[in-house]
């Protein structure tokens, strides 16, 4: 169903560093780095040298999503019985254009990962954004490992009312339709967390950033003879229950698909919208 997103989920799963573009009509391909870094046992954050990481940037839009995930570790170090790096890192970036432009944010380490999500206007004529992360207080690495320096850049309508944040996409044509996803954690409810890997999908995990959980994708077929509607697709990787939200911004309506605890999820609804 997903051909050409296929070496993009394998790098999401493995950690291999490579840049890699969506497809979109016109020239607002969405796209995704990847940058590796070693994490010594006992590191603070203050000691971590963490890699820039920069993306191309859609010109044509009039706005784009900035997404920028550490992971510090391919293992959850909850499931290994360890406790997770806990912290605030700073994430500074530059958009390079006439002028060029910088920003900064902060995301909160967790569980071993945090999220940064900003929305940038396009003024500048920015063609590429460049983040550099550093580390500010928080505990100690538990082991030594790998870490992992993420960055998304998506295309994004400003007039939508979608919000894009670290549990949403806002996907298909002028970011109409936001997405997100719920999983069970015994008994306890948890968001999903969202990675935009093009202007029609992105993924979504629940326990740790290299193990992605489920693929979503909403596709416009308002141009197809016999159908003239919006379809949407998801793919599980996991077993865990989970509940697909899908609201249409543009006319509040909202599909919601529910999996079972034991299967895997999965939706092919060609007449969601």
């Amino acid at each position: 169903m997903f051909p050409s997103r296929s070496s993009r989920l394998l790098a999401l799963a493995t950690g291999v560093a490579i840049v890699t573009s969506g497809i979109a009509a016109g020239d607002d391909p969405a796209t995704v780095t990847f940058r590796s870094f070693p994490i010594d046992a006992g590191a603070t954050l203050r000691q971590i040298a963490f890699p820039p990481a920069g993306v191309p940037v859609p010109t044509t839009a009039e706005a784009f999503v900035v997404t920028t995930l550490i992971n510090f570790s391919p293992v959850s170090p909850v499931l290994a019985g360890l406790k997770p790096v806990k912290g605030k890192v700073r994430v500074d970036g530059t958009c390079f254009g006439t002028p060029n432009v910088t920003t900064s944010g902060q995301l909160k380490l967790d569980r071993g990962f945090g999220i940064d999500t900003q929305v940038l206007d396009q003024t500048n004529g920015c063609n590429f954004f460049q983040t550099q992360p550093m580390g500010r207080g928080g505990s100690r690495n538990p082991w030594d490992s790998n870490g992992q320096v993420i960055v998304s850049v998506q295309p994004f309508d400003p007039s939508s009312g979608c919000q894009p944040s670290e549990t949403a996409l806002c996907l298909g044509p002028n970011s109409r339709f936001q997405v997100e996803v719920d999983w069970e954690d015994f008994e306890k409810t948890r968001s999903a967390m969202a990675l935009p890997t093009a202007p029609d999908s992105g993924t979504f995990w629940f326990f740790n950033p290299e193990n992605v959980s489920m693929v979503v994708r909403v596709l416009d077929k308002t141009n197809v003879s016999g159908f003239n509607n919006f379809w949407v697709f998801a793919a599980g990787l996991t077993d865990v229950e989970a509940t697909l939200t899908v609201t249409d911004t543009q006319t509040s309506l909202i599909k919601v698909y529910t999996s079972v605890d034991g299967h895997f999820p999965s939706v092919g609804d060609t007449d969601a919208f």
